[in-house]
């Protein structure tokens, strides 16, 4: 991408619809000022652009990452389900990193993460030197009311 990361073939987001779009990203939203009054919940990122807002909560996974992660990302599938009926797109993002080893180690552990095992998501991957790979899942949890 012109003036971004560039990253490996395969793992390019920019889309003819997103190219030239404007949209500004805000990190750590308070779920309060997004429709949970009295929320002390905080959110990865939120995007606006063009009337529309996105909420993103962002997990990586890797070889050495422990089972007290697991349980991260399912919790941030269920912060992002408080705000069903709210005009506000939500999205969970899982950057996974690993070689060979991770596949068949972790496998069995993202199994019981439900934005991974999502029939309707959005995945690119690369395969990286060394038999590793890089894959990034996105799972819209609900559309807009």
């Amino acid at each position: 991408m012109e003036g971004g990361l560039d990253l490996p073939p395969g793992l390019q987001f920019e889309t003819e619809e997103t190219r030239g779009v404007d949209a500004e990203g805000k990190p750590r939203p308070a779920y309060a000022n997004l429709g949970l009054p009295g929320s002390k919940l905080l959110g990865d990122v939120l995007v606006e652009t063009e009337g529309q807002r996105v909420l993103v909560e962002i997990g990586v996974v890797h070889d050495w990452t422990y089972s007290k992660w697991r349980d991260k990302l399912v919790a941030d599938t269920s912060k992002l389900r408080r705000l069903d009926g709210l005009a506000i797109f939500r999205l969970q993002a899982i950057l996974r990193l690993g070689s060979e080893r991770f596949q068949a180690d972790r496998s069995p552990w993202l199994a019981s993460v439900p934005a991974w095992t999502a029939t309707d998501v959005f995945v690119q991957r690369a395969d990286l030197p060394g038999g590793a790979a890089a894959e990034v899942r996105g799972f819209i949890v609900a559309d807009p009311a």
